[in-house]
């Protein structure tokens, strides 16, 4: 894996989880977001630490057990589903992150495969509960079925989340 650069990466991590946030923050995030230099290994960087910080998942522990109990992809489906009508900012967040998995995987600079992104990413949008595994067994199965749900999330973004729509680039003059 490449690492984003440090410096951005403490600078808007911090900017990220200061409270609130200002329109002066919402600016500087932005501009850094857009800025040319920033690679998706900054910001890849940057929302693994953030999700990694919280105590629990994206998506919450009754969400999670939904996908990790099920290992139908049509099950799955229903469940994006009931979180785009019920859970509209966990669902845009997931929208968002996966569309960034994807670009990262698709980045020529990129080292990590599919695997090694699922690795690091799906524990902190899967987790069942937030206590010790009991059964190690069980929470290997747990983690192989989380890798898989986000997998065919990235899979499947379109079905998921709808096509990218074009964005109209900004006239700077």
């Amino acid at each position: 894996r490449k690492p984003g650069d440090t410096i951005k990466v403490k600078e808007l991590t911090t900017l990220c989880c200061d409270g609130v946030l200002s329109g002066e923050k919402r600016e500087r995030i932005e501009s850094f977001l857009v800025d040319p230099n920033t690679s998706p290994h900054d910001v890849a960087s940057i929302v693994k630490k953030i999700l990694r910080d919280q105590r629990a998942p994206l998506l919450s522990y009754r969400l999670s057990g939904d996908f990790l109990s099920s290992e139908s992809p049509d099950a799955w489906k229903q469940y994006t589903v009931q979180l785009r009508s019920d859970f509209r900012i966990e669902f845009r967040t997931l929208r968002v992150l996966t569309r960034h998995l994807l670009r990262v995987r698709e980045e020529p600079s990129n080292l990590m495969g599919v695997d090694a992104i699922t690795t690091c990413i799906a524990p902190n949008l899967l987790r069942e509960n937030e206590l010790p595994p009991v059964d190690l067994r069980r929470e290997g199965e747990k983690v192989k079925r989380s890798k898989a749900v986000l997998e065919w999330l990235m899979d499947n973004a379109d079905d998921v989340f709808g096509p990218i729509k074009d964005r109209p680039k900004p006239d700077l003059a």
